[in-house]
C-alpha cells in the first residue's frame, strides 16, 4: 500500500451529505502519472446565495500506481438550486444509481416531501473526462432542479435505490415508506410499504436484497421490510446503548434506553450484515440472519413497529456494539453521523472494514466491525462536525472523502 495522504479543499458552500458518482477508470499514464477522476453528488446550502443546492464535483487525483503524486484538484461542474433543504444524499435523503451502460441517477431528496432526479449519461471509456457527462434537459429548469416525485407529507429522510428491482424506496420523518420504479414519469404516486402516522420518524434505509430493506429511525428502532409484503415488517430490532450509558444502565440493574439511529449501511457483499449508528456515538453491527432465527422477530413486534420491548428480545447474539463518539463537546459523546462498509465504492467487498464519521469530528475506521474491534482515529477535524462520508470506487488505492460543517471536503488516500 502507498503512503497516506490528506488533502483539504473550501467548498463555499456547507455540506450535510455526500455520496459517490460512478465515474470512467484512468486512462493511460502520462509521464508515469495517471489521473483518476472522483465525482461526487453533495447536498449543500449557500449561505451567501441562501439556497439549497444540489453540486457535482470534480477531485481529479493523480497517481503513480498506489502512490498520489499530484495535488488533487476540485472542479465544480454543476450546481443545481434545489427545492428545500436536500435532506441527505445516500443512506439519509439521496442516493446515486448505477443503470448500467453509463447511465446514472443522482436522486434528491427534500425537506418539503418532494424527491428530484437528475439523470446523467457517464462515459465509460477509461480516461474519459467530467466534460464528457451528458445531462436530460428535462430534469431542470435552468439553474433549478425539477421535483419529480412527492410521496411524503414531511421531509424525505432517506433514499435508497435498488438496481435489481429498477425501484427507489424512500423514507420519511411523517413515518412512512414509499417505492416508486427508477423509470417513473414526473409527478408518479408510487406505492405504500409502510405508513405508521408518525409514531416512527425514519432516518435511514438501504436495501438488503432484491426484495429486503434495513431502516433505522428516531426511536432505536431497526426494522427489516420485504417489498413484496406491504404493512408490516418482517424483523424488528432495538438499537443497544453504547459506552457509558450501557454500563450506568446495567449497574442499575436496568436497560438503557435505545439510542436514535442516525446512520446505516448494508455491507456490499455480505447482505446479513448491517451497521447502524447512534445518537449516543455507539455503532452496532448487526447478524441479520441471527437476528431473524432467533426470534427477534415474532409476531409480536412484527405487529407494531413501535413497540420497542418485542424489538430488544433475543437479539443479543445477533449484534456487537461499541463507541466511536468520543471528544464530543464537554465529554459527551457525539453522535455518528455517517458508516460506511469499504466495498461500498467497490474496494474489498470481503472486508468487514467499517469506516464512520462524527459531530465531534473524528473520522475514523472499524477494522473488524462485527468482532467489536476498538476504532482507529484517521483524522480529527477540529471544531467541527464531519457529516458524511463516501469511499472512492475501485482503483490503485484506498480513497475516502467527508465533508465538514466548515465548508470543507477532506480526501484521504491509503488510510485505511
Amino acid at each position: 500500500m502507498g503512503k497516506p495522504f490528506l488533502s483539504r479543499h473550501f467548498l463555499a458552500e456547507q455540506a450535510s451529505c455526500l455520496a459517490g458518482i460512478p465515474f470512467a477508470a484512468a486512462g493511460a499514464a502520462e509521464e508515469g502519472v495517471a489521473t483518476t477522476h472522483n465525482l461526487l453528488a453533495l447536498g449543500t446550502w449557500c449561505q451567501d446565495a441562501q439556497e439549497s443546492r444540489l453540486t457535482l464535483l470534480d477531485l481529479a487525483v493523480g497517481h503513480s500506481g498506489d502512490e498520489i503524486v499530484r495535488q488533487p484538484a476540485m472542479a465544480r461542474l454543476a450546481s443545481f438550486q434545489h427545492r428545500g433543504r436536500v435532506a441527505a444524499l445516500e443512506a439519509s435523503g439521496a442516493a446515486v444509481a448505477d443503470c448500467g451502460g453509463g447511465a446514472v441517477l443522482v436522486l434528491a431528496g427534500s425537506g418539503d416531501g418532494a424527491v428530484a432526479r437528475l439523470r446523467l449519461q457517464v462515459p465509460t471509456q477509461p480516461g474519459s473526462l467530467p466534460a464528457d457527462i451528458q445531462l436530460r434537459e428535462e430534469d431542470f429548469d435552468g439553474a433549478l432542479l425539477l421535483p419529480w416525485l412527492e410521496p411524503h407529507a414531511g421531509a424525505v429522510t432517506a433514499l435508497a435505490a435498488n438496481p435489481d428491482r429498477r425501484e427507489l424506496l424512500s423514507a420519511g420523518a411523517d413515518g412512512s415508506l414509499a417505492l416508486a420504479p427508477l423509470e417513473a414519469g414526473d409527478g408518479t404516486a408510487g406505492s405504500r410499504l409502510y405508513g405508521s402516522a408518525g409514531a416512527v420518524t425514519f432516518a435511514a434505509a438501504r436495501w438488503n436484497g432484491p426484495h429486503t430493506a434495513v431502516t433505522g429511525s428516531l426511536q432505536g428502532l431497526v426494522h427489516v421490510w420485504d417489498a413484496r409484503q406491504a404493512g408490516r415488517p418482517a424483523l424488528q430490532l432495538l438499537q443497544p446503548a453504547a459506552g457509558s450509558a450501557a454500563a450506568a444502565g446495567a449497574g442499575l440493574g436496568l436497560a438503557a434506553p435505545a439510542p436514535a439511529i442516525t446512520c446505516l449501511d448494508v455491507h456490499p457483499a455480505q447482505h446479513f450484515c448491517c451497521a447502524t449508528g447512534g445518537d449516543d456515538g455507539g455503532v452496532a453491527v448487526w447478524d441479520l440472519r441471527a437476528a431473524s432465527s432467533s426470534g427477534a422477530g415474532g409476531s409480536a413486534a412484527a405487529a407494531s413497529p413501535g413497540t420497542a420491548a418485542a424489538a430488544a428480545a433475543a437479539q443479543k447474539a445477533a449484534v456487537t456494539c461499541c463507541s466511536v463518539g468520543g471528544g464530543g463537546p464537554g465529554d459527551v459523546p457525539a453522535a455518528v453521523c455517517d458508516v460506511r462498509f469499504e466495498g461500498a465504492g467497490g474496494i474489498g467487498s470481503g472486508s468487514r472494514r467499517l469506516v464512520f464519521c462524527t459531530a465531534g469530528g473524528a473520522i475514523g475506521v472499524l477494522r473488524e466491525a462485527a468482532a467489536g474491534a476498538a476504532p482507529r482515529l484517521l483524522f480529527r477535524e477540529p471544531a467541527a462536525a464531519v457529516r458524511a462520508c463516501c469511499l472512492g470506487a475501485a482503483g490503485p488505492c484506498s480513497q475516502l472523502f467527508s465533508v465538514t460543517d466548515q465548508e470543507g471536503l477532506v480526501y484521504m488516500a491509503n488510510a485505511l
